[in-house]
């Protein structure tokens, strides 16, 4: 078991190196195991890339943030540095070159690459007193 571990890495090397020895009695317990937590990670990825966030002039980046987060949520998944990792995956076009390029800041923690998530995407409408009061009369009129 000990020459299996040290040929892991990522994810699968972290698994490896803090599962209780208690709960591993022989090599076909300790395969079986980690054949699971493995394919519940795959599980885990194939559905953050389902619908990957382009930036398109139609999607929320608040939305997929939610959706993303839920998704976490429903695996049990913490904020933690990984979680940077698998949102990565959930991204596409303009959105993966901000990733790709933002790499480099390698943000700590997960609540810091949202909120530069959100502050480079969110879509904020801005609108002016005499603009909303505008459309705030023309309804009225409509429903009078």
């Amino acid at each position: 078991m000990m020459l299996f571990s040290t040929s892991l890495a990522g994810p699968a090397l972290d698994w490896a190196q803090h599962e209780p020895l208690s709960t591993i009695e022989s090599w076909i317990d300790f395969r079986e195991a980690f054949l699971e937590i493995c394919k519940e990670t795959t599980f885990q990825i194939q559905h953050v890339e389902r619908n990957p966030f382009y930036n398109s002039t139609s999607e929320c980046a608040k939305e997929h943030l939610c959706n993303f987060e839920q998704l976490c949520h429903d695996y049990g998944l913490g904020d933690n540095p990984k979680k940077i990792q698998l949102f990565q995956l959930s991204l596409a076009g303009q959105a993966k070159d901000w990733a790709k390029f933002n790499a480099q800041h390698a943000f700590k923690t997960w609540n810091g690459y949202k909120g530069a998530f959100l502050h480079r995407f969110a879509k904020v409408l801005f609108m002016s007193h005499h603009h909303a009061q505008a459309i705030h009369n023309t309804i009225h009129h409509h429903q009078t």
